[in-house]
């Protein structure tokens, strides 16, 4: 993680905000939405109106991204218990991507990554969420299939009208361009 610490910079906005997301759900905390222009974006506690917390951004001419104000909340942990940010899929995919979940391959079980996701994050997430999880992260590594048999036809097109186009069979029951 990002050190997140007052006039810390980013060379973009998404970035701030992804560094600002990550360190806010790695202390179980939740914000809602205060304010954000041209010049600044602004987030507050979401659940308690008394509570200090504030994180802010300036943005600079379009370009950098400076960390102005950062209070820590100041209302109780029960407050943002329930935090829907850290059952996001986004969240949720980073933690098992960064944990190497590639090694299952795609045959993951949505109980296995409930259980790896409650030990090593203690995050309580239902079947249905795992699930999703499932799907997405077979997306991201493996890629849609349907968007790889859209290629084909125009793959095919480009391999007949090349002319290292033919393949053989070898005596060893190889594939050999021709």
């Amino acid at each position: 993680m990002t050190e997140f610490i007052v006039s810390s910079k980013w060379p973009n906005l998404e970035e701030a905000k992804e560094a600002a997301k990550e360190y806010i759900i790695s202390r179980g905390e939740s914000w809602k939405y205060y304010k954000a222009d041209m010049q600044c974006w602004v987030r507050v506690c979401k659940n308690c109106t008394e509570c200090d917390f504030r994180i802010r951004f300036n943005i600079i001419n379009a370009g950098p991204v400076k960390l102005t104000i950062l209070t820590s909340h100041t209302c109780p942990r029960t407050t943002y218990a329930k935090s829907w940010l850290g059952h996001s899929l986004s969240f949720l995919s980073s933690n098992q991507q960064s944990r190497g979940v590639v090694g299952g391959g795609r045959y993951v079980k949505p109980k296995q990554l409930i259980i790896e996701e409650q030990l090593d994050w203690g995050n309580k997430i239902n079947y249905q969420q795992a699930h999703r999880l499932c799907k997405k992260l077979r997306i991201e590594i493996f890629g849609d299939e349907i968007l790889s048999f859209q290629k084909m036809p125009s793959f095919i097109k480009k391999m007949q009208s090349s002319a290292y186009a033919g393949l053989q069979v070898d005596e060893h029951s190889r594939f050999r361009c021709t």
